[in-house]
């Protein structure tokens, strides 16, 4: 909908709660209560057009969207295991040609995505016997293959939804000429006869009427941001962009009580996204914002599972990397030592460039119940995190992003 049929739609809706607040009165004139009927029928049949003309494409988009994040996933596993690959054999241009980040993918084009993914693919291929040693297999580049592919075939739907957006667009336009055509012919013509005897009703009717114009005010999102255990997440940064789209249109941290907010909003199709180091990503899709609202949304993040698992004895292990996003200069995370057993050897948790290089000299090793708390700096910051067994036996471990 455009801005004057939001209008519109918003005076058809007053009206229609008058009619309801109201169902004696409006029952005293018999032709007055049919056209008030049909009127209502037909506000009825206009917002069920309105709900689908917003489904078509958001649904779509949001679809789309989420092949998107998975292929733009598998990209960043390739992407990793080639830089490091390029890195130790000295190759610059790979190294270049791989130089991407997680915010350059997001923002090419459908085309220009699905181009760039098979480029990578091809040189993964090209490379794909040394690159076994990164993690990067056959089966790694099937999932890949299939990521692409399911990303390639639904970027033109959009389009074909626009086509069916178009027919519900036209429906919109000819039921709000049928209801303006119902208010100014009948109802508002009959509606005279309730002056003398009901004029508080009349007057409301007449007030009713009035279309506001919604489009001369901007909205608001307001809240607070707080974890599980209710304690508000100052500097969590909450951000929103069109509907299916992924340049912000406004963003801003949480301060003092962990309040937000963004104001200023012209009416539109948003998706909002709450998110901070340490906490899973809190997302809302498809909220439909317009003009004059002041839309409130108090958040929780959840903490971020820990990660957990065990290493054989004299294993290299890799737990971190460029696929952990919270894996970044400035995270402070918790690494125990979650053996029950005798104190014999231990496990090195270290950073390391590759995810099977063996320790470097950097990181700790903490015996069966030890722990540790870090903040990763910059200076200490590499691609990946590694563990390695130092003792005869299994041993198991917990890392968990504070």
């Amino acid at each position: 909908m455009n801005t004057k049929q939001e209008n519109k739609l918003s005076m058809y809706e007053t009206v229609l709660e008058l009619f309801s607040n109201n169902p004696a009165i409006v029952a005293l004139i018999l032709a007055f209560s049919n056209a008030a009927t049909t009127f209502t029928n037909k506000v009825a049949l206009l917002q069920a057009q309105v709900a689908l003309q917003t489904a078509i494409i958001t649904g779509v988009a949001a679809a789309k969207k989420t092949r998107k994040t998975a292929l733009i996933d598998q990209m960043l596993f390739i992407i990793g295991a080639l830089r490091a690959y390029a890195k130790a054999t000295g190759d610059d241009e790979l190294f270049n040609f791989v130089n991407y980040k997680r915010y350059k993918l997001e923002a090419q084009a459908d085309t220009v995505l699905t181009q760039l993914a098979n480029s990578i693919k091809d040189k993964a291929n090209l490379h794909l016997a040394a690159l076994a040693d990164y993690g990067i297999t056959a089966v790694v580049m099937a999932a890949y293959q299939t990521a692409i592919t399911n990303y390639a075939l639904f970027v033109p739907k959009p389009r074909t939804a626009r086509v069916s957006k178009k027919t519900v667009t036209k429906n919109i336009k000819d039921l709000i000429k049928q209801i303006d055509e119902l208010l100014l012919d009948e109802l508002d013509a009959l509606a005279i006869q309730f002056k003398v005897a009901n004029a508080d009703f009349y007057n409301n009717y007449l007030s009713s009427r009035i279309i506001i114009d919604l489009g001369s005010t901007t909205a608001k999102v307001r809240g607070t941001v707080k974890n599980a255990e209710d304690v508000p997440l100052v500097g969590a940064t909450f951000f929103i962009t069109l509907t299916g789209q992924t340049q912000k249109v406004g963003e801003t941290l949480a301060v003092t009580g962990g309040k937000y907010g963004i104001a200023n909003l012209l009416p539109n199709d948003y998706d909002l996204y709450w998110e901070r180091v340490g906490y899973i990503q809190k997302v809302e899709t498809n909220l439909h914002i317009p003009a004059g609202k002041e839309f409130t949304r108090h958040v929780v993040l959840q903490h971020i599972s820990p990660f957990t698992g065990t290493v054989n004895s004299g294993q290299i292990l890799n737990v971190l990397g460029p696929l952990n996003p919270e894996w970044a200069v400035g995270v402070t995370f918790k690494i125990r030592n979650t053996t029950t057993g005798p104190a014999i050897g231990g496990l090195t948790f270290y950073p390391a460039t590759n995810p099977g290089d063996a320790p470097n000299g950097q990181g700790s090793t903490l015996l069966p119940g030890q722990e540790e708390t870090h903040t990763l700096t910059a200076a200490d910051f590499k691609a990946f995190l590694n563990i390695q067994n130092q003792g005869p036996n299994p041993q198991t471990y917990e890392i968990t992003i504070l």
